[in-house]
């Protein structure tokens, strides 16, 4: 075997310095390279890692809140719904309200009206009534003139305006 070595011009010491260097420099950058940039790799896979998980929880975060904020838009649709119908509800009131008020107000200013207007006409039919007595005492005067006494005068003229009601 060493002849065999020897033919291919290998030279067994230069052949252990190698050995010897490689492994020194084998050492050197485990040492100084690898060590350190694994270091550098594992500290960026857990910076990822603890990314990924703040990522995840800040998703987890961000649904939670739009499932609050949509049951809060849910919440303030349904109050101001429940607002709109009792505001209606108490329009609605108030308008019968203010009806029925009107129309007791109506009956009352029509009943006041037409109490007002039967007092007019019965004022009016007492004039009417003095008026036409003044007229028929006055038509008997002149016809029976002095012929007949005062009681009786007045007596036709009631008699006269009693018939004249009684036509009416």
């Amino acid at each position: 075997m060493l002849e065999l070595i020897h033919n291919l011009g290998i030279d067994w010491k230069v052949l252990i310095a190698q050995i010897v260097n490689f492994a020194i420099l084998l050492f050197v950058l485990k040492a100084f390279a690898y060590k350190p940039i694994l270091k550098v790799l594992n500290d960026r896979r857990k910076r990822i890692e603890e990314a990924i998980k703040r990522s995840k929880s800040v998703d987890k975060r961000m649904a939670e809140i739009e499932a609050l904020k949509e049951e809060v838009l849910s919440k303030a649709r349904r109050e101001s719904q429940e607002i709109i119908k009792k505001a209606e509800e108490a329009a609605v009131r108030a308008k019968e309200s203010i009806l029925k008020e009107a129309h007791v107000t109506r009956d009352m200013l029509m009943a006041e009206t037409e109490k007002k207007i039967q007092a007019e006409r019965e004022k009016i039919f007492q004039e009417a009534k003095k008026e036409i007595a003044n007229l028929i005492y006055t038509a008997v005067e002149r016809t029976v003139g002095d012929l007949v006494d005062e009681k009786l005068k007045t007596k036709m003229a009631e008699d006269a305006l009693k018939f004249v009601a009684s036509r009416k």
